[in-house]
C-alpha cells in the first residue's frame, strides 16, 4: 500500500509537469478577453486550495474589474500558489488590490501571493524568471519543472502588465502580477 500511494503521488507531480510544459508551449493560442474582478479569481483560488487541504488567507482590496484571458490569469496565479506552498511556509496569503502612484490612483490592479517561507536570494530573483530556471532552495528534490514563474511573468507581459517579485530573508516570497485596467493583450 506504501509503495502504491508513493506510485500515485509520483504519477500525480509528473502530470502537473507535463501540464506546466503544456501550457507553455501553448501560450501563444488566443483566449477572449473577458471582464473579471480579481476578488472572484482570488476567492475561487482559496476555495480550490481549501478543497484540497490548504488554508489561503484572503485580503481583497475590491479592485475594479478588468479585461483578462480569464484562463491563462487563472494558470499564472495558481502557479504561484503552488510555488508559495511548494518553496514557501505558511501562511499562504492572496491579495488584490488597486495600485497607487505616489498617493493617487492609478489605472492599475493586482493580485499577489506571498509565502512566510525563507525567501528567494535577491540575486536569484531575475533568473528564476527564466523558464526551466529553478531557485538553489527548490533544487533540493521537490519536484516541478521550473516554468511557474515564467509562465505568470509571460502572463503579465502579454496583459500589458508586469510581475514583481519581493523577498526578504524570513518574510517569503511576494509576487505580484500587476495588470492595467484596460488590458490588452500581446499574446
Amino acid at each position: 500500500p506504501d509503495l502504491s500511494t508513493r506510485m500515485v503521488r509520483s504519477m500525480d507531480e509528473m502530470d502537473a509537469i507535463l501540464g506546466q510544459f503544456l501550457h507553455f508551449a501553448r501560450m501563444q493560442e488566443a483566449e477572449p478577453l473577458q471582464p473579471a474582478a480579481l476578488d472572484d479569481l482570488a476567492q475561487a483560488i482559496a476555495q480550490a486550495q481549501a478543497d484540497h487541504g490548504r488554508s489561503v488567507l484572503l485580503e481583497l482590496g475590491t479592485p475594479p474589474p478588468t479585461p483578462v484571458q480569464a484562463q491563462a490569469l487563472r494558470r499564472a496565479v495558481d502557479n504561484l500558489v503552488e510555488n508559495a506552498w511548494r518553496h514557501g511556509a505558511a501562511p499562504v496569503v492572496l491579495r488584490t488590490g488597486r495600485a497607487d502612484n505616489a498617493g493617487r490612483q492609478s489605472d492599475g490592479v493586482w493580485i499577489e501571493v506571498q509565502d512566510h517561507g525563507p525567501g528567494v536570494p535577491r540575486a536569484e530573483l531575475d533568473r528564476i524568471r527564466q523558464p526551466f530556471a529553478r531557485g538553489e532552495a527548490a533544487r533540493s528534490g521537490r519536484p516541478g519543472a521550473g516554468l511557474g514563474l515564467a509562465i505568470a511573468d509571460r502572463v503579465a507581459r502579454a496583459h500589458g502588465g508586469r510581475l514583481e517579485l519581493h523577498s526578504a530573508p524570513g518574510q517569503g516570497l511576494r509576487a505580484r502580477l500587476v495588470l492595467p485596467v484596460g488590458a490588452a493583450t500581446n499574446v
